[in-house]
């Protein structure tokens, strides 16, 4: 298994990140916003999220340095944002769980367009339950393939990452104000081939320095992975109707 970090006073999992109030020329009332982060998968038959399967993702762990929401005025296809919310706390936590990556902010109530996600290299203090391997990465991930060897994951990859409305923007407000950004394991992970991956002892490692291509495979996928929901439920799971809903953005290119 992957190695946990060593128990430090005052370092705990933070389970929200909380902003002030912002306010809007236009007088629109404060919708208490809500967004989940969570590792999903549309083709479990490709790569699993924690349930059995060829290649089973059972940890993602992830630094965020900000999160934005854009807005617009009409549409999506305008020239750009009318309202925008940086979220500067940073997030450190884990995917497939979705423990801390649960952010909640006031936002006016209205039409927006685009979510962005930084990706940051987590720094201490980190949460205790997090591998060593995620001290100066910006994400880590475990990966048990077929023939039961681990697979770790090491990126130090930092960039924006994005998803837009492709034609009308999704609205919040009163009801309707809590989002699941989804993180597709399939597309994320499904391009390598990870039974051509050797194994050392049963444990295959992909960092910078060790199976840099199938890396490069990753981090490439993950531009593409993201998706934004509408968490029909607000408990920051993704399943059910949640699972078969149309998506409000995408990142696609």
């Amino acid at each position: 298994m992957i190695a946990a970090r060593p128990r430090r006073f005052g370092c705990a999992l933070a389970l929200a990140v909380a902003c002030g109030c912002i306010g809007t020329e236009t007088g629109n009332p404060p919708a208490r916003t809500q967004l989940a982060l969570r590792a999903t998968s549309r083709d479990p038959d490709r790569v699993a999220v924690g349930q059995p399967g060829a290649v089973r993702l059972t940890q993602a762990w992830i630094g965020v340095e900000r999160i934005r929401i854009d807005g617009v005025e009409e549409t999506c296809e305008g020239p750009g944002p009318s309202e925008r919310l940086d979220v500067h706390d940073r997030l450190t936590g884990e995917l497939v769980t979705g423990a801390g990556l649960r952010a909640r902010f006031d936002k006016p109530e209205g039409g927006y367009c685009r979510v962005r996600l930084a990706l940051a290299r987590a720094r201490a203090p980190l949460p205790s339950s997090a591998p060593a391997e995620l001290d100066g990465a910006s994400f880590v991930l475990v990966i048990v393939r077929g023939d039961g060897a681990e697979v770790h994951v090491v990126s130090q990859l930092e960039r924006e990452l994005e998803v837009r409305s492709r034609g009308e923007p999704f609205e919040l407000r009163e009801g309707l104000s809590a989002l699941l950004l989804a993180f597709d394991a399939a597309d994320w992970l499904g391009s390598v081939d990870w039974d051509a991956l050797s194994a050392d002892g049963g444990l295959v490692r992909i960092d910078r320095d060790r199976h840099s291509e199938a890396l490069q495979q990753i981090e490439r996928g993950l531009v593409r992975a993201l998706r934004l929901y509408r968490d029909l439920d607000g408990d920051g799971g993704f399943s059910g109707e949640e699972a078969r809903a149309t998506p409000l953005a995408d990142s696609a290119p």
